[in-house]
């Protein structure tokens, strides 16, 4: 390693890690406080509310998988400027996927614990590919001289 490298090389291996990171992480916020927001109206879930949920939650993401493979096109390799802009204007699908699940809380009974975990998985995934979706094809255009 040459001298005054460590911290470019540093630098560049923080920015991968946050990139990364950035949908698991708002994945994580949007169940956590998608959950946090059925309990407050809802009071704690019971085993079978929880087990509604997670249903729920992997019904949702399934449903977006078997969409993703429609056209059996291959994923977006984002770049190092689409992965930060992804990651920071995620405060859109997090806000989104909260403020549904604020409405589903309205719903009365154990319906509200799978409708909350199939919305906050479908509203968040599919905000936050939207997002990477035009922040790549941005990246595509600025770099198309035509």
């Amino acid at each position: 390693m040459m001298p005054g490298s460590g911290g470019r090389f540093y630098t560049r291996a923080l920015t991968t890690v946050v990139g990364r990171s950035a949908i698991p992480y708002g994945y994580t916020l949007t169940i956590w406080t998608t959950g946090a927001v059925l309990e407050r109206s809802h009071g704690t879930p019971a085993v079978a509310d929880t087990l509604l949920f997670l249903i729920g939650a992997v019904a949702g993401f399934a449903v977006l998988g078997v969409l993703s493979q429609r056209e059996n096109e291959p994923p977006l390799s984002p770049g190092r400027r689409d992965l930060i802009q992804t990651g920071l204007v995620q405060i859109l699908a997090v806000g989104l996927a909260l403020g549904a699940a604020a409405l589903v809380a309205m719903i009365h009974g154990f319906a509200a614990w799978l409708i909350g975990g199939l919305t906050a998985t479908v509203i968040y995934l599919g905000i936050a590919a939207l997002e990477l979706a035009i922040s790549s094809h941005e990246a595509l255009t600025d770099d198309d001289p035509t």
